[in-house]
């Protein structure tokens, strides 16, 4: 068995182990609960305050994901009725399309069909929103429908 004295353990390129018996490995460096790797020690603290970081990180880009990409369907109701109501020109309705990123719209004259896709409110399921507006022979908003498909990933 080699043995190392403590002082010198963290301060040079010793070993980091000592196998006092087949079963048990201890490490040497434990001074002020610091490790040496490559050549730089890490406080526990340290260690703590990066993966703390790194968390809050995470949590804030699901936030920011959350809010881009989370289809409300009530909030989307609400958005048809207040922006384009009946009578609205075609056009209206294709720059409100326009504005929700939806994936493609088609316009067949008297009727322009548009796809939205994002999440559904609990972030599990894929949500397809199909809006459906019907025009009368002046080119102004007679009615419209909307079809929804949750989809699991």
């Amino acid at each position: 068995m080699r043995l190392v004295s403590l002082a010198a353990a963290c301060h040079s390129s010793a070993p980091l182990f000592c196998f006092s018996s087949p079963l048990r490995v201890e490490p040497i460096c434990t001074v002020n609960s610091r490790w040496r790797r490559g050549g730089t020690i890490l406080t526990r603290k340290k260690l703590l305050r990066w993966v703390l970081v790194a968390i809050a990180v995470l949590l804030f880009s699901l936030v920011l994901e959350r809010h881009r990409r989370v289809i409300n369907s009530a909030e989307l109701e609400a958005a048809i009725q207040k922006e384009v109501p009946q009578g609205s020109t075609k056009a209206q309705v294709i720059e409100f399309i326009r504005a929700r990123h939806a994936l493609f719209y088609d316009d067949f004259g008297t009727e322009v069909k548009a796809r939205i896709s994002g999440l559904a409110g609990n972030m599990i399921y894929e949500k397809d929103v199909v809006l459906t507006f019907e025009f009368d022979g002046n080119g102004k908003l007679v009615s419209y429908s909307k079809e929804e498909t949750l989809t699991f990933f």
